[in-house]
């Protein structure tokens, strides 16, 4: 699996975790569930970095973090 992140989104990202007023260590989750029309949707937010981070797929730029499980 690959996947990868924009500088616009990076920065798009950034801003909305600063208006949530988290810390800059939390991650952006991104992930799927099953359930919608075409059988999975997505399921996206903020959460505190795992303690197990081997367990997720992690891409960082620009000192932001990502990861899909």
């Amino acid at each position: 699996m690959s996947f990868s992140i924009t500088d616009k989104a990076v920065e798009k990202a950034k801003s909305i975790r600063r208006s949530l007023q988290l810390p800059e260590t939390h991650v952006l989750r991104v992930g799927l569930q099953g359930g919608g029309c075409s059988g999975f949707k997505y399921d996206i937010d903020f959460i505190e970095a795992p303690a197990d981070e081997n367990t997720y797929k992690f891409i960082e730029k620009d000192g932001f973090r990502v990861l899909c499980d």
